[in-house]
């Protein structure tokens, strides 16, 4: 995928741009400015304070994800929205990593090796703020990593809710192994233990021509993937479930 720009989808107003324009589009979108203007004139409307945060994948930036968070939503909400919408296979463990102190869902486990272990039942508030950056792990055994950013801090109406979705990545144009073309299957080389290094193989079922010959031990072929975490790079999840990786994007 090299030299490919990586683009997204606006919620609001739908508009597909690159991922730098977007994070300048959302401030001045008309669509969600309206939204935003509709809302402040209903009595009802109550503006709560709001995190701007960028989501996006370690050393897999094509995929990311622009989210309004309220500032008084606990890392572990955030972790139940991140493993739903990208990560979640077989109920791993997972930690933020927010200055100098891993977040946990259950920070009693192990605390004896680890002094800098603490809850998940925390505020954003109380551990983050504009500017700031911080890591988020899933699964300690073939870990997918995630880097979050706080952009700003604004007064917004959430609509009752703690989390929403501005704009996140449109799916990447990954090409066949033989052709070139555009994929339409991708599916690991058993048996490997290595995890995220997992080698993959994609296609199109259009596709005559052959495909390279691929050893499970080899490192050299580029992981092809359809969301941050590919379905599958779990092994335990893969032979449990009794399938190959498949596409894994929910919209």
């Amino acid at each position: 995928m090299t030299g490919q720009t990586s683009k997204g989808t606006c919620t609001f107003c739908h508009r597909e741009l690159s991922k730098a324009s977007l994070t300048r589009h959302l401030v001045s979108c008309e669509q969600r400015i309206a939204m935003q203007g509709e809302r402040e004139s209903r009595q009802q409307a109550t503006k709560i304070k709001a995190f701007h945060l960028v989501v996006e994948g370690y050393r897999l930036l094509m995929y990311w994800m622009h989210l309004e968070v309220a500032v008084d939503t606990t890392l572990a909400t955030l972790d139940r929205f991140l493993r739903e919408t990208w990560l979640e296979c077989c109920g791993h463990l997972s930690v933020f990593r927010i200055g100098g102190y891993n977040y946990y869902v259950d920070a009693e486990m192990d605390a004896f090796w680890d002094m800098r272990r603490k809850n998940m039942q925390v505020m954003l508030e109380e551990v983050l703020s504009p500017g700031q950056t911080c890591s988020y792990e899933y699964d300690f055994g073939s870990t997918t990593e995630l880097i979050v950013k706080v952009l700003a801090e604004q007064e917004v109406d959430m609509k009752g809710k703690a989390i929403q979705v501005l704009a996140r990545n449109t799916l990447p144009i990954i090409p066949c192994d033989g052709c070139g073309g555009p994929v339409t299957w991708s599916e690991p080389i058993l048996p490997d233990t290595r995890g995220s290094q997992l080698p993959v193989q994609s296609g199109r079922d259009e596709c005559t021509t052959p495909l390279p010959e691929v050893k499970p031990s080899c490192s050299f072929l580029a992981i092809r993937l359809t969301s941050v975490r590919l379905r599958g790079t779990c092994l335990v999840g893969l032979i449990a479930s009794k399938k190959t990786a498949g596409f894994c994007w929910s919209e």
